[in-house]
């Protein structure tokens, strides 16, 4: 009776395991999708406030790395201070990147046609937003810059990326939180530039690429300082740009 009681006891544990391992990765798949899902209706089914829209969205979104390791993994969440190292890299390997974006706008892209086509959409972006002045896109741009490019790594690199670790190679979960990261991006970068021409996809692969880029860059120092500061300096770029095309 007692062996019985043994083998029905650890029957049991192997199912929670199981479960809790189906919820964890149904979940994380979750985690994936869900920025892709939500830029998606934002674009495509204006029928609320967007304004209101993107900031409910963007709570749920970061909220759910807290949810996932705090709740269902019930672990702490450590907060370490910067290492001299990864803020010179990270530094370092963001100057290199905002010089490389504008010039690549600057010279191949800003005396094609399709910058008219960026100027048109890029303005219903920003009207979209809720950003009707010089002023407000301004502070939208240092916010987004650096308080969501912060949460952004802390969303794709700590959680989307760290997490696949524990199910899959290192390799295969670079590709898998890179391709979630280039995801949302296409849909961005569709409505900036159409969904008709090969820079969309062109340049959605370039963002995989920099999620590839700040996950070795976190792997290899377990910190995203320096990811984030290289993180800040492309946003910034990208807002240098939407400021020579909107002004």
């Amino acid at each position: 009776m007692d062996m019985e009681d043994g083998i029905t006891k650890r029957k049991g544990n192997a199912l929670q395991v199981k479960n809790n391992k189906i919820i964890l990765l149904f979940f994380l798949f979750l985690g994936m999708v869900f920025p892709s899902l939500f830029t998606y209706v934002f674009y495509f089914f204006p029928t609320f406030d967007r304004p209101i829209f993107f900031i409910v969205a963007k709570l749920i979104q970061f909220s759910m790395p807290l949810f996932f390791v705090v709740y269902l993994l019930r672990k702490r969440i450590q907060i370490h201070r910067p290492v001299r190292s990864d803020v010179v890299q990270g530094g370092a390997i963001g100057i290199l990147l905002f010089c490389l974006v504008l010039v690549v706008f600057l010279i191949w892209l800003q005396p094609l046609e399709i910058v008219t086509y960026l100027q048109s959409s890029a303005r219903e972006r920003i009207q979209a937003l809720g950003l009707n002045t010089f002023g407000q896109y301004i502070i939208f741009a240092v916010f987004y810059s650096t308080v969501h490019a912060l949460l952004e790594e802390y969303y794709w690199r700590w959680f989307i990326f760290r997490q696949w670790q524990h199910y899959v190679s290192l390799v295969w979960a670079v590709v898998l939180s890179s391709i979630g990261f280039m995801g949302h991006h296409v849909f961005v970068l569709g409505t900036l530039l159409g969904f008709d021409t090969y820079l969309t996809y062109l340049f959605s692969i370039c963002v995989a690429l920099g999620g590839v880029l700040w996950s070795w860059m976190y792997y290899r120092s377990d910190s995203l300082y320096g990811a984030w500061i290289s993180h800040v300096f492309v946003d910034a770029a990208l807002f240098s740009i939407g400021y020579i095309v909107l002004f």
